[in-house]
């Protein structure tokens, strides 16, 4: 849904296809937009090393339910994913090379992504030139990252989003030597921030890769099932763009999955205000609805403790899922899960029963180490033959190619590691080449009997070896696993929704020192809270995780029907946004400079330079939506002029900003 427009007003018809490749499952569903139902759906686990493989699982499933007549009218296919979400979380990606114009030290500094380079060139902040780019310095910069293997380029000046010129110009030398993809930090953004700007530019370039090889996944799938329907993509404030802008500019695909998520939960459940909270295996996503709208977000979205500058709606990402690993610390017996995910024992003992055995043999003793986890095993999921490898980290692929899946302790004897805590396999894992597997909540469901996915006897004793770990019995740990899992959850959610609240949320902690106190077991004052809205949840594990919350929060709790593939309704059931804004401000002594999109305009009057750019912008927001795949479009466009009052009676000019929003829904095609 758009800005613009209400949840469940968006009237269309015909055959949709809503597709999600998920961090864990990828789901699909096909939508009959006539009579307004789900005709069918199916979720397969998602395939990291090669995509098409889990979405052509998915959709078989899903076909072999689906009458072929109705198949045969699918007239769009929409994708949604949140592979960028927990590539962010889990620090995964593609090695980026960013190039900074016209940086100081300070901020420099303040900038952590490596490789980076610093190059002269600067512009004012009104956009007018005070040192010449440097072109020299730039080409050898773009050597020196070339050099370095890096897969994507991210450039972003200081005052790039007053004056694009000096990306534009880098974009274009490195487009001279590569055809490597670049992002420009003033085309992903508008954000004046220079610092979060770059880190923003930084992030999306590390998942072009990734995207790029889902986009094509999706479409050698689908044509190996004859269907040729048009493809568009969920952007990350929950609307749609064609194929075609997604691959030219795939950086909107961020949070693709959580917006997908908040607009199938709003979608089925049909409120009208409340949380909706989707749960997958690496993260869960909060949103807020009011009134049928959606709520955007107003600076940029967080994940985790990170604050970005892309603007989509506003989702509360964190590292808590299904598949989080669970960490027992013996000081304390202190519980700890997420953020990290990893692959649950249950279903790595599915796909290798031998690891059955070897989680028995721990059960025997094999020099237990405290500063690992008592059930992490290691995976080689690709070897790339990469040549930057630690020699022990080359050593550790080996060991996996021949072994299969290894205990830590087992792999910590094969490399000859002084300690299995100081097994080189960080970056190994950041990049997809080796997969952990480790005890997870779904394999507390598993082990309580509550769910039957997998291999439950996996999941048991992983428990047995982290309650023998801990000093007690099995039952004791894994209710205290959950209980520290709502706890985590529930403190995320107040946190979320105390924003609204200006009393309350400039006291950051206040969230979190009330959910310790509701969950102090030896306390003599009680607390209990209550959250008037409803909460709505969906993902795989809604219907097992969801109901026990009332033990600890009084609220109302939805789980609606399909809340399994929510986010893949979500995918459909969205529509096309385009919005485009220019700030109009003055220049130099009697003239106006309006900071379009590609370059500046000057003017000799204010009146001339609003003309221009309401046409301008109208122009490009139709433009942007032709391309996007929308019809029966609505475009308003805003004229804002802004004042500073200097007195009771006076006020002085600031600058105006011209916005056009242009709102529709995609085209499906009638068979």
């Amino acid at each position: 849904m758009t800005s613009a427009e209400p949840i469940h007003k968006v009237i269309r018809t015909g055959i949709g296809l809503g597709i999600d490749a998920g961090g864990t499952y990828t789901d699909s569903v096909v939508y009959d937009f006539t009579e307004d139902r789900v005709a069918g759906w199916a979720k397969a686990p998602t395939t990291h090393d090669d995509y098409a493989v889990g979405i052509q699982r998915s959709l078989k499933f899903l076909f072999e339910q689906v009458p072929k007549q109705l198949i045969e009218k699918i007239g769009l296919v929409s994708l949604s994913t949140t592979i960028a979400t927990n590539a962010i979380v889990e620090g995964k990606g593609g090695r980026v090379g960013l190039i900074l114009i016209g940086y100081d030290r300070y901020n420099i500094r303040k900038i952590g992504f490596e490789p980076k380079v610093s190059i002269g060139g600067k512009h004012s902040i009104e956009g007018d030139e005070r040192e010449p780019l440097d072109t020299e310095e730039a080409r050898r910069a773009v050597d020196l990252l070339l050099d370095k293997g890096v897969d994507a380029f991210a450039v972003s000046s200081e005052i790039g989003v007053r004056n694009p010129e000096f990306e534009r110009r880098v974009k274009g030398l490195i487009q001279e030597k590569s055809a490597l993809p670049v992002v420009l930090g003033s085309e992903l953004t508008r954000e004046l921030n220079c610092v979060k700007r770059a880190n923003s530019a930084f992030l999306n370039a590390s998942l072009i890769p990734l995207v790029r090889d889902l986009l094509l996944s999706v479409r050698e799938v689908l044509a190996e099932m004859d269907v040729s329907a048009p493809i568009m993509v969920v952007k990350g404030d929950g609307t749609l763009m064609s194929e075609t802008v997604a691959k030219t500019n795939p950086i909107d695909m961020v949070l693709s999955g959580p917006a997908a998520s908040s607009v199938g939960g709003a979608w089925l459940s049909k409120i009208k205000s409340g949380c909706i909270v989707d749960m997958g295996g690496t993260t869960t996503d909060v949103a807020f609805i009011k009134n049928g709208f959606l709520k955007y977000s107003r600076e940029g979205i967080r994940i985790d403790s990170f604050r970005t500058a892309i603007r989509t709606v506003d989702v509360h990402t964190f590292g808590l899922g299904g598949d989080s690993h669970i960490r027992c610390k013996t000081p304390g017996r202190r519980v700890h899960i997420g953020p990290r995910r990893v692959a649950p024992l249950c279903w790595l003992a599915s796909q290798y029963p031998e690891v059955i055995s070897s989680l028995k043999a721990s059960r025997r003793g094999r020099g237990d180490e405290t500063l690992v986890q008592p059930a992490d095993f290691f995976l080689l999921q690709r070897d790339r033959k990469r040549t930057d490898l630690h020699p022990q980290e080359r050593l550790v692929l080996d060991v996996l190619k021949k072994k299969g899946p290894t205990h830590i302790i087992d792999l910590s004897k094969s490399v000859d590691s002084y300690s299995a805590s100081l097994i080189r396999t960080e970056r190994l894992e950041m990049f997809g080449d080796v997969l952990r597997a480790g005890l997870t909540p779904t394999d507390i469901l598993h082990a309580k009997g509550e769910l039957s996915l997998w291999n439950g006897e996996a999941s048991r004793l992983g428990v047995s070896l982290y309650a023998e770990r801990m000093g007690v019995d099995e039952e004791e740990f894994m209710s205290s696993v959950m209980r520290e899992f709502y706890r985590t959850l529930l403190s995320r959610l107040f946190r979320f929704l105390m924003k609204e609240a200006d009393d309350i949320v400039k006291d950051t902690g206040f969230s979190e020192r009330l959910i310790s106190h509701m969950f102090e077991e030896e306390n003599e004052i009680s607390l209990a809270a209550r959250i008037e809205n409803p909460v709505v949840f969906i993902g795989a594990p809604a219907k097992s995780i969801a109901p026990a919350l009332r033990q600890f929060v009084n609220t109302g709790i939805i789980i609606p029907e399909y809340h399994e593939v929510a986010n893949a309704v979500g995918s459909i059931t969205g529509g096309v946004c385009e919005n485009v804004t220019v700030l109009i401000r003055p220049h130099g002594d009697d003239g106006f400079v309006a900071y379009a999109p590609k370059e500046n305009r000057y003017y000799h009057t204010l009146e001339e330079a609003k003309q221009d750019i309401v046409v301008l912008v109208e122009k490009t927001a139709k433009r942007q939506a032709s391309r996007a795949g929308a019809k029966r479009v609505r475009i308003d466009v805003d004229v804002q002029d802004r004042e500073a009052r200097v007195s009771y009676d006076d006020s002085i000019y600031l600058e105006t900003v011209v916005t056009a929003r242009l709102n529709g829904v995609p085209s499906i095609v009638e068979h």
